[in-house]
């Protein structure tokens, strides 16, 4: 017999007081999250949105869409490192010259769109004749 440690969260729904283990718990969706706290989500935000077995069904029963929390900081995980590595990749590329081209590009392409906006709210505003 092998001794597995496993980690043992607590559903945050007010007065419950479940403990279980993590591939026991349900967190709501990401997009979900995202909207309540007001940004990206990390593995680290979805220690404050889990939920019991019995919490995410009456959830599921209003609408919400509950998933596994195991699966969830997973996925964040992954994302994270992809975040990571897309960064470093990019700072690389924006050091040649096709890369300082194209970043040259995008400025005066913001600009031209900017300056256009502009003109177009001016026009908007204007009494006109």
């Amino acid at each position: 017999m092998t001794n597995q440690l496993v980690a043992i969260v607590a559903c945050v729904f007010e007065g419950c007081k479940v403990r279980m283990a993590e591939e026991r718990a349900f967190v709501p969706a990401v997009d979900d999250i995202r909207k309540a706290i007001g940004r990206a989500v990390t593995p680290i935000d979805l220690a404050d949105h889990i939920y019991c077995g019995y919490h995410s069904r009456l959830a599921r029963g209003t609408g919400m869409r509950m998933y596994g929390f195991v699966g969830t900081r997973r996925l964040l995980e992954e994302r994270v490192a992809d975040h990571q590595k897309s960064g470093s990749v990019f700072a690389k590329y924006s050091q040649t010259k096709v890369g300082m081209a194209m970043a040259a590009v995008k400025i005066v392409n913001k600009a031209e769109t900017h300056s256009k906006k502009r003109r177009k709210e001016a026009d908007a505003t204007s009494c006109g004749g």
